[in-house]
């Protein structure tokens, strides 16, 4: 993660800057927050260098979320609070083109305003079940590298089901995201992401939002068959 191995400035015993109550105890969102709460206050006092380091050669033992069992509570709280870092730090994020998840509650929202027809009406249902389908299957072979890797001598099909797994992780934190926006009515938070480089990886950014795009290209077009 972008935030593993740090070490920032300042002492234990007299920390000028604490971790915010407002974020889940699953984690997500807060170790971002407490690095960019270092750095604002350090710039504050025109000392910059070395707030936050890297430190490569460190070993951390971690243990398993769930015994190392999927645990979808776990992954659904980082995302919770990986949306509230949004909130808290808009300056820090940028736009992105709506991922499947927003494609859909869009979609849906059109569908009823404009068409004024159910949301149980073919062309609908068959759009959301071909795009949620197309980022599922993109994703699965996305993870395929990774899943071979981690059970080399199994089945091919175990690897692809592993594979699958992976990108339920994902759409997880998506679904998170898009339902936390949405409960708590803010609506600015949707196609916006973290930078969690903070600008120290502008082509990480670019490629996130030229993929996005390029996704929201194929969502539309699958639209478009399924209404014209």
């Amino acid at each position: 993660g972008v935030t593993a191995n740090l070490m920032v400035k300042g002492s234990r015993h007299n920390q000028p800057v604490q971790f915010k109550a407002l974020y889940p105890k699953t984690g997500g969102g807060e170790d971002i927050d407490f690095v960019f709460q270092m750095k604002e206050y350090y710039k504050a006092a025109a000392k910059t260098e070395g707030v936050v380091v890297g430190v490569k050669g460190a070993k951390v033992q971690h243990p398993w979320w769930n015994k190392g069992k999927c645990c979808y509570k776990q992954i659904n709280g980082w995302a919770n609070g990986d949306s509230m870092c949004l909130l808290e730090w808009p300056e820090k994020t940028f736009f992105v083109a709506p991922n499947w998840v927003e494609c859909i509650v869009f979609l849906s929202l059109a569908h009823v305003l404009f068409l004024e027809q159910p949301l149980c009406v073919s062309p609908l249902l068959k759009s959301l079940i071909a795009i949620s389908t197309f980022d599922h299957v993109t994703k699965t072979i996305g993870f395929l590298t990774s899943a071979s890797r981690s059970c080399p001598r199994s089945h091919f099909l175990r690897q692809i089901i592993v594979a699958f797994g992976g990108s339920t992780v994902i759409s997880a934190q998506e679904i998170t995201r898009v339902y936390c926006a949405l409960k708590r009515l803010c609506f600015k938070s949707l196609c916006r992401r973290m930078d969690w480089f903070d600008g120290q990886a502008k082509m990480e950014v670019f490629d996130f939002q030229l993929r996005s795009v390029l996704y929201f290209l194929v969502y539309s077009l699958i639209v478009y068959c399924y209404y014209s």
